[in-house]
């Protein structure tokens, strides 16, 4: 999207509870790897996404830059023809521990499979 966008669902940092853009929290998993917070966007900053377990910040930049980055692979992988499906499930483990399980993109890549 080039606009922030004010409805309901992208207003709430939980995209009313679906998830769908939460990340996994790396300062969490390597302080606590069995107890993961979850990387959401502040609504009140739209400059920052913030932990919900250790309170961390990071800025939407680097947020995007990651997502932005994990898309283009999933859609390399997703448009090639030659790619086996033990190629696109290394791919899913290999994001799985960055991306929350609801997460759009682990979403999509998953549906085409």
């Amino acid at each position: 999207k080039l606009f922030v966008c004010q409805c309901e669902r992208c207003t709430d940092p939980t995209d009313l509870g679906s998830y769908s853009s939460a990340l996994n929290c790396t300062i969490c998993m390597k302080k606590t790897p069995d107890s993961i917070g979850l990387i959401l966007a502040c609504p009140s900053n739209h400059d920052q996404w913030q932990c919900n377990k250790c309170q961390s910040k990071f800025s939407t930049v680097n947020i995007q830059n990651l997502v932005f980055k994990i898309h283009e692979e999933f859609e390399k992988v997703i448009d090639n023809p030659a790619i086996t499906i033990n190629g696109v499930e290394k791919l899913i483990k290999k994001y799985s521990k960055f991306l929350h399980p609801h997460n759009g993109i682990l979403i999509r890549v998953k549906y085409n499979l």
